[in-house]
């Protein structure tokens, strides 16, 4: 009996230091998958911080490349008026600037004649600046506006309106007076036309020919034919626009707007966006 004891004592003995082996085992082979594991979400971690700095890279490059491109128009179109009025004075003719979109621009504002004149140092008779409450404080209906030029324009200008112009009524000169005090009320329109242009960028994103506005409320979209597309637009969907074709001359046999259309940014942001997704979808049919 003792015998037997002994030898049910050693058998219990190897089969634990079988299953301490086997245990072992399986905690060694799973210590490997763990590190294997491990090692492959490092990988692929590593494989996502290089995309995602490769993505903030190429973004960056978009970014600077899109901020170069800005300055360079916005440079261009300072040396542009400049040039115009050099081109006056050397031509003797004068300038009339419609700057009535001025307040409404995203984010630079944008250059005046007034600011060039005063550079240049000209002669503030070449030009005369058109300004009005229609754009920069949305009231067409009030029929007040300003221009700004030299004394002797003013003049001339003052003898027109004596014998040519309406008078406008006390009480909405009044009124008008108290919008011109005003700078309020046109910050917050000029966010409102700011929530519109990211609207339009969202929507029109990637369409061929889509250029995000940097002032004005007017996008130009191209497309293939600006009479009929604006046909369609009226018949298919109800959304009304201008054909670029209606604002240009023909010139050497082409007219430079028959490709574009003219979208008015005026209407409220949720009928807006409705009316940029038609559009789109049916530029893209096209």
């Amino acid at each position: 009996q003792k015998r037997k004891d002994i030898d049910l004592k050693v058998r219990e003995d190897e089969l634990l230091q079988r299953d301490l082996k086997e245990q072992r085992r399986k905690n060694r082979e799973l210590k490997k998958l763990r590190e294997e594991i491990d090692k492959e979400k490092e990988i692929e971690y590593v494989k996502i911080r290089e995309w995602e700095e490769k993505f903030d890279k190429e973004q960056k490059l978009k970014e600077q490349e899109e901020m170069r491109r800005k300055l360079a128009e916005e440079r261009k179109r300072k040396e542009d008026e400049e040039r115009e009025i050099k081109l006056a004075e050397e031509f003797d003719f004068k300038i009339f600037a419609d700057e009535c979109y001025s307040e409404i621009y995203n984010e630079k504002i944008p250059p005046g004649a007034l600011e060039a004149l005063n550079k240049l140092n000209a002669d503030p008779e070449r030009v005369v600046v058109f300004h009005s409450l229609s754009k920069r404080s949305n009231l067409p209906g009030l029929r007040s506006g300003f221009l700004a030029t030299g004394p002797k324009n003013i003049q001339r200008l003052g003898l027109l309106r004596n014998y040519g112009g309406a008078p406008l009524p006390s009480p909405l000169q009044h009124a008008a007076a108290a919008v011109w005090q005003d700078e309020e009320h046109v910050k917050n329109n000029r966010k409102l036309y700011v929530s519109k242009y990211k609207i339009a960028d969202e929507i029109l994103s990637g369409l061929k020919g889509y250029t995000s506005p940097e002032a004005g409320f007017f996008l130009w979209i191209k497309v293939k034919d600006s009479e009929k597309t604006t046909l369609d637009l009226w018949r298919e969907t109800g959304v009304r626009v201008l054909p670029g074709a209606y604002l240009a001359q023909e010139q050497n046999g082409k007219n430079p707007g028959k490709d574009f259309i003219r979208v008015a940014l005026v209407a409220q942001q949720e009928i807006t966006k409705e009316a940029l997704i038609k559009i789109r979808s049916l530029i893209e049919k096209q």
